[in-house]
Order: C-alpha cells, then structure tokens, then sequence
C-alpha cells in the first residue's frame, strides 16, 4: 500500500503527484502514438495544432494545477506558458531521443519519461545507451561519478519517474538556486510526458 509521509505539510501536494504518476491511467489513451487527439487531454506537441488538441505548455499547466503550489505554478507558467509546443530542449536533444523511438510503445510511458530527461544531457546519455535493453533501461548501470549536478538532478528524477519515487521536494524544485530554468523546464516536461504520453509527431 502506498504510504505518503508529507500529510499536512507544504510538501504534500508534491509528493501525491510524485507518488501517482507512476501508476496514472493516461486521459484519453494519450502515450506515444501516430495518431493525433481531438479531446481535451490530447496533446499534440507539434507545431501544427489543430483545433482541440492541448500544447504541451497547456498540459503543463493543467498537471501542475494540481499540486496548487503557488511559486511552483508561477514558475511553471513563466518557463513553459500555454503556447510552448515542444518539450525538448534543442534540436540535439529530440534527435538523441528520436535515436531509439522504435522502442517507446504504448506500454513503456515510464521508459518514454526517463529517456526524456536522460536524453537532455550528452554525457549522461552516452552511459545511458549502454543501460538500454528494448523498452527498459537499467539504472543501476549508470554511474553518478564524474557528472555535473544538473546530470545528476536528471538522472535522480528519471529513477523516479521510472521505478517510483521523490527525491526533490517542492521547495527545491521552485528554487532557482537549487534547480535552474532550464533544468526545470525539462523535469516538467518529463512529468507532463510521464502523466498524458509523448506523441510521435513531437519526435519529427
């Protein structure tokens, strides 16, 4: 049974979430697919939205509504507004995702998320091909040595959207001083890919 440890206290919000991600049943079957949406939990991260299908800023915010952090949806809404349309980071990092797209299925969300955040930064990715078998990645294979402390941050996070779990706390996560823009950008995204799915057209 999942026990949550933060009841009561300004963290709760953020450990439900944490907590629930893992095992969401997805809005509308939204996981990696061909297909587009047309429902109010569709995400279509392309640039060709039509009418009805959700951005991912706008999924962002949705998910993050959730959790009603004040300086978390302030800060959710200033670096990922409504109109944000893809969640990578540059074009580098869609093309180290794309690398192994034949392996992200309707059944591997968890993986699709870890891959997400772990794709962002190129030396952490290169020990991550090593890890991967088909649709799972074996963590226990990467090592933190040598790192930077965002590499880190991503890979701590990405074992928890993988196998369950929070490490960073909600204070942390709305501090810039402990998590950059950029790297918190990406650990939203990851959320938002982990609860609603990452559609194929985003990775084009």
């Amino acid at each position: 049974m999942t026990k949550y440890h933060m009841t009561g206290t300004s963290l709760a919000g953020y450990e439900i979430m944490m907590m629930m991600v893992p095992n969401f049943r997805p809005i509308g079957g939204g996981l990696l697919t061909k297909h587009k949406y047309a429902d109010a939990g569709c995400a279509c991260f392309d640039s060709r939205l039509t009418a009805g299908c959700r951005t991912h800023g706008e999924l962002a915010g949705r998910l993050i509504k959730e959790i009603a952090v004040s300086k978390l949806t302030e800060r959710t809404r200033r670096l990922l507004p409504p109109q944000t349309s893809s969640p990578f980071k540059d074009e580098a990092h869609r093309s180290r995702t794309n690398s192994i797209a034949a392996a992200m299925t309707r059944e591997s969300v968890p993986f699709t998320a870890a891959v997400f955040l772990l794709s962002a930064d190129p030396a952490l990715w290169k020990q991550v091909c090593q890890a991967i078998c088909g649709n799972s990645i074996d963590l226990g294979k990467i090592s933190a040595r040598g790192i930077g402390m965002d590499a880190y941050t991503l890979l701590q996070t990405a074992k928890d959207l993988y196998h369950g779990g929070c490490r960073l706390t909600t204070a942390e996560l709305c501090d810039p001083r402990f998590v950059s823009d950029e790297l918190f950008r990406l650990i939203i995204s990851a959320f938002v890919i982990r609860r609603y799915g990452l559609p194929i057209e985003s990775l084009r």
